[in-house]
């Protein structure tokens, strides 16, 4: 059992992104939407971004998700929206979803997951938590640190990368990326003591691989903080320097052309961005352009499967002889298109590079 008990409802805020879709009357600043049970125990906070239309009726529809917070807050956060009438407009926008936990009495937060189960899998599903109360530090040099980053109001971050082993335990825990390296101990003994009930495949349980993203400041944490500490947790990746070579696919499985759009006489390419890791799992997934609800979907399902050769970086060792070392969040396009009566095709290339700016 987690040490925090927390109410069952949240807070949940809604920004319109862009001005298309308006509301008919005055929103009230929030409305209340229920947490899913493993993201309520778990505490994850953070937003979900959906993108969709107001359609003549003044529902919202043509709904999905662009930026993703895990756990079944997904599916609420577009619950959420469906409860709202908006003014008709075909152009499309963003609304951010933003989740927080007001009644929180740990001063650890967890911000993000990410579970990479093998293909074919299932993923880890969380079990137990062990949310230290209060401060929640553990060595002198964090108090002292928690101290100053009080004084200052910001926050500590680490992300932390392991295995769910298959029995459920978190194992090979390692810190991926911190503000500041006496977090790091502190973060692994919030994470030690989680339980997670395993991967599954063919029957068998399986060792996942996962990163958690946790953070240590107030225990009302703004979801301005939130999104600020994501983007420093996650920044976007950029083209490494030397020669890379382009990933090879050794899995992958094709979209189907789902019935209601074939029917309806759908076509077009969706485009989705992503990156890819070491392990050559793809990572980050994001529908940049799509053609259908249903056909994005179907996209977004299949590539999340796919499976990449490492991506590797061509150089020298110091004694000259050559090398390639396996390179981490490599950006990549896949566009697939869709043409009647049944032809779907992918496409895998490099996003443009960004503009000259101009003088």
């Amino acid at each position: 059992m987690s040490r925090v008990r927390l109410s069952s409802r949240v807070f949940v805020v809604l920004t319109l992104a862009t001005l298309p879709l308006h509301p008919q009357d005055k929103l009230p600043a929030s409305i209340q939407a229920e947490y899913s049970d493993e993201a309520r125990l778990a505490q994850l906070e953070g937003s979900v971004v959906v993108s969709g239309v107001a359609g003549e009726d003044g529902r919202a529809k043509n709904l999905r998700v662009v930026q993703s917070l895990g756990l079944g807050l997904d599916e609420r956060a577009i619950e959420a929206i469906r409860q709202w009438q908006f003014k008709p407009d075909p152009e499309p926008t963003n609304i951010t979803v933003d989740f927080a936990l007001p009644s929180k009495q740990s001063r650890w937060h967890l911000i993000g997951v990410d579970f990479r189960p093998p293909a074919g899998a299932s993923r880890p599903s969380i079990l137990k938590v062990d949310y230290p109360p209060g401060p929640g530090v553990f060595t002198g040099a964090a108090i002292e640190e928690g101290r100053l980053l009080g004084a200052l109001g910001r926050q500590a971050f680490v992300a932390l990368s392991f295995d769910v082993d298959e029995t459920g335990v978190p194992a090979n825990i390692q810190v991926e990326r911190s503000s500041y390296e006496v977090w790091d101990a502190d973060a692994m003994e919030v994470l030690r003591n989680w339980r997670f009930a395993p991967g599954m495949k063919d029957g068998k349980t399986v060792a996942v691989p996962c990163t958690f993203d946790f953070v240590w400041g107030p225990r009302n944490l703004a979801s301005s903080d939130v999104a600020r500490l994501r983007d420093r947790l996650h920044p976007p990746p950029t083209p490494p320097n030397g020669q890379v070579n382009l990933p090879e696919i050794v899995y992958k499985v094709d979209p189907p052309y789902p019935e209601q759009a074939r029917n309806a006489g759908v076509e077009g390419t969706v485009t989705v961005s992503l990156s890819v890791g070491e392990d050559g799992a793809p990572r980050d997934l994001r529908v940049s352009q799509g053609i259908d609800p249903a056909i994005d979907r179907t996209v977004a399902d299949a590539l999340s499967e796919w499976r990449f050769r490492p991506t590797l970086l061509n150089g020298t060792t110091l004694n000259g002889t050559a090398a390639s070392v396996p390179i981490a969040n490599v950006p990549m396009v896949i566009r697939v298109s869709f043409k009647l009566p049944d032809q779907v095709t992918s496409v895998v290339t490099r996003p443009p590079s960004p503009a000259s700016p101009k003088r």
